[in-house]
Formats: C-alpha cells, sequence, structure tokens
C-alpha cells in the first residue's frame, strides 16, 4: 500500500513525491478511437509532445484525408498540431482515449487505418 499521507505533507514534500512518480512514468499507452468505435493504438513516452500524436495519427491513417481534430476525454480539450507541450504537461499520461473527428463530417472508421 501507500504509506504516503498527502493531507498531512508540506507543499515541497508533495511536489518531491509528485517529481518522483512523474520519473517512474516511462511509458503512456494511447488508444485512437476512430469515428465508427475501432481503435488503433500507440505507446509514447510522456516526454513526447503533444505533436507527435499527430505525425502518429497520420502515418496510421490515409495521407488523402485531412487532419482530424484529436480529442481528449471529459473534460474535452482539442488538441493543436502544433502543440510541443510533452504529454505530460498536457495531462496525458499513462493511458488514455484520444477521439479522432475530421472537418469534413464524413464519418471514418477502421477501413482508414493503415
Amino acid at each position: 500500500g501507500d504509506w504516503r499521507c498527502e493531507q498531512l505533507a508540506g507543499k515541497k514534500v508533495r511536489e518531491k513525491w509528485s517529481k518522483a512518480d512523474r520519473e517512474k512514468d516511462t511509458e503512456c499507452q494511447l488508444r485512437f478511437r476512430l469515428e465508427d468505435g475501432s481503435c488503433i493504438q500507440a505507446t509514447f513516452h510522456p516526454r513526447e509532445p503533444v505533436l507527435r500524436l499527430f505525425e502518429f495519427v497520420r502515418q496510421a491513417t490515409d495521407d488523402a484525408l485531412p487532419v482530424p481534430r484529436l480529442l481528449t476525454p471529459p473534460p474535452v480539450r482539442t488538441l493543436e498540431s502544433d502543440d510541443s507541450t510533452t504529454l505530460y504537461a498536457a495531462g496525458i499520461v499513462q493511458s488514455g482515449v484520444i477521439n479522432l473527428r475530421w472537418s469534413d463530417g464524413v464519418k471514418r472508421g477502421r477501413e482508414v487505418a493503415s
């Protein structure tokens, strides 16, 4: 069990624990949900930039398609394709689902995954 009592620890101690926890995270397992509910999956390092997600999606789907919007689970945020923020700083850690939405209104699924 976790012996730490976050409520009793001071701010400096909590920050130290948080940093130690971040350093233990060595991978971020993400599923990209296509509009038909099917998924493609990839593993990233938490220090990789958000823009790496867009690079992966472009490689994993048909290049002829427009770049989809990448949406986080609730609270929903739209990720930006030029964002150099790390996955960790963006709050995308350990595992999660990113929803893909294309702006042209055409629903796409497994057929676009290469």
